[in-house]
């Protein structure tokens, strides 16, 4: 299925479902009242054609639900520490952009990027990493993912530190690669 037509079905506006499902019910009801075959299969086929709409629009994913899950795939690697995983899931031109704090090296490509991390997780302690919220914003250029990311670590003292991330996926071609990673903000929880 191309992209396109599933970014349709995913996102079918949910009034036209509603408006198909009560419209077939009403046809289905009348037809079935008047002893009319053929207006009761026509209100048959819409209330169909509505439930039919409504799990193709659970079963489908959309370029931003794709990302999405790729971001919280993500964040679980780096929960699990699974560097090999997290590397599949970045693209060779991903970029770590530390939001200009001067103390964070830079890191850039799967292998770069997940080494560090490990390195990070290392020297912190890292015990847990999970997700507070998601947000997903998409337009014709790009696909933004912010998330909070709550973090557990030795080198925080007890202290849970909420952060805040971007993760920016442009278009190629059929798929969107994940170009930005960016550091938003980040602070102690008390």
């Amino acid at each position: 299925m191309s992209h396109a037509l599933s970014n349709f079905l995913g996102n079918f506006p949910w009034l036209i479902i509603i408006a198909v499902f009560l419209i077939g019910i009403c046809t289905l009801v009348w037809g079935n009242l008047n002893a009319k075959a053929g207006v009761r299969t026509a209100g048959v086929l819409m209330t169909s054609l509505a439930v039919l709409l409504v799990a193709v629009r659970y079963m489908v994913d959309t370029d931003a639900e794709r990302c999405e899950l790729r971001t919280r795939n993500l964040v679980k690697s780096v929960d699990q520490k699974n560097w090999a995983r997290m590397k599949t899931l970045l693209d060779a031109d991903t970029v770590v952009d530390a939001n200009g704090k001067e103390t964070w090296p830079k890191f850039t490509g799967p292998a770069d990027i997940s080494d560090g991390a490990k390195g990070l997780a290392e020297k912190s302690g890292l015990k847990t990493v999970f997700l507070v919220g998601v947000k997903t914003e998409q337009t014709v250029t790009q696909i933004t993912c912010m998330i909070n990311v709550a973090i557990q670590a030795d080198e925080a003292m007890g202290e849970t530190v909420v952060s805040q991330w971007e993760f920016d996926y442009l278009p190629a071609g059929d798929a969107w690669d994940l170009r930005t990673i960016k550091l938003i903000n980040i602070g102690v929880q008390q």
